[in-house]
């Protein structure tokens, strides 16, 4: 496939991650090309592009939308924006993969989705840890009842961090009014992500526990969250910085359980091991381009194909219980869910 022929891509935002990750995998793709770039620094944004290998760059959104080689959209902004640009984004006819989370509240998420519909494209969000074979693998274990009745679900996602517990990260995610929170919108919301997409289930009771800073700034550091799940199924997740952290996810069941080890993070692969009346097993999983993965994912999903990623129905569903998640740390209450639907 030539680079004409490849699925265009308009990356809005040049913090980071984008630079880390996304970057690199639009290079990487088989399926996908970096078409233009969006940055409100002119000179930031060219800098970008042209290491990226990428013929445009903006700092006007409306000029990147207008443009006739991007086909989509990925959207690496802070939190606040993303309601505005998805939805500019709808309207101009480009699909739209927007980073997690979806947006600050589910009612804006709903607004996103709705302008999506309207506009017949597609929306996505970006929940990597879903394309990490290690955890499709996790979730066709689960299908199967391999496990029985799974009762208990256990997840961590910490940032790892050199000295102390102040993590170094851009100053926006340091802002409430623009992240929205702390660390449970930071990773909490993948680990969320990850247990509704091994489970297939969505949490229907939420409980929440914050260190000082919560009380301090009203953006949380560490967070330990407890979930019910449909079917009485208790989870624990927890986020934040750590200099050691475990990153496990485990699931318990009545016929058998699980330990995923070194699968939760930006470069897949990892360990599972496998507990169940059949015996033990030990599975490797090598590392992956777990990016690269979602692109392609995206782009055959739009040509009827297999897709994995997650909808804007997923980022809603987390942002209702990420609302969930700060309501308990206000009332230092249990709060349960409601049923509403897209």
């Amino acid at each position: 496939m030539s680079a004409q022929e490849k699925f265009g891509w308009g990356l809005i935002g040049t913090g980071r991650h984008a630079e880390r990750f996304v970057a690199p995998a639009m290079g990487a793709s088989k399926t996908s090309r970096l078409a233009a770039v969006f940055s409100r620094d002119r000179i930031r944004g060219r800098e970008f592009a042209t290491k990226h290998g990428c013929p445009s760059a903006y700092d006007s959104l409306d000029e990147l939308l207008d443009d006739q080689g991007v086909d989509a959209v990925f959207v690496c902004s802070p939190n606040h924006v993303h309601k505005e640009q998805v939805i500019r984004a709808a309207a101009a006819g480009k699909h739209v993969l927007c980073e997690k989370p979806l947006a600050i509240t589910s009612a804006d998420c709903l607004a996103m989705i709705h302008a999506c519909r309207n506009a017949g494209v597609r929306l996505a969000v970006g929940f990597h840890l879903r394309h990490n074979p290690l955890h499709t693998a996790v979730r066709e274990i689960v299908s199967r009842g391999t496990l029985g009745e799974i009762v208990f679900a256990e997840v961590q996602y910490m940032h790892v961090i050199g000295g102390g517990l102040s993590r170094i990260s851009a100053p926006w995610r340091r802002d409430a009014k623009i992240a929205g929170g702390g660390s449970f919108l930071s990773t909490g919301t993948h680990a969320l992500d990850l247990l509704r997409f091994v489970l297939k289930r969505e949490a229907t009771r939420v409980s929440a526990m914050a260190d000082e800073e919560w009380q301090k700034s009203g953006m949380e550091r560490l967070i330990q969250t407890s979930l019910l799940f449909q079917g009485n199924l208790i989870a624990h997740l927890s986020a934040g910085p750590m200099k050691y952290p475990q990153n496990d996810l485990v699931l318990c069941g009545s016929s058998g359980s699980l330990r995923c080890t070194g699968s939760i993070g930006n470069h897949g692969g990892g360990m599972l091991e496998l507990v169940s009346d059949q015996g033990k097993e030990t599975t490797q999983f090598d590392p992956c381009d777990v990016y690269e993965r979602e692109l392609d994912g995206f782009v055959a999903g739009l040509h009827g194909g297999d897709d994995i990623s997650a909808s804007g129905h997923d980022g809603y569903e987390v942002a209702r219980v990420s609302d969930a998640v700060y309501e308990s740390l206000q009332k230092r209450a249990t709060i349960d869910l409601s049923s509403a639907a897209t």
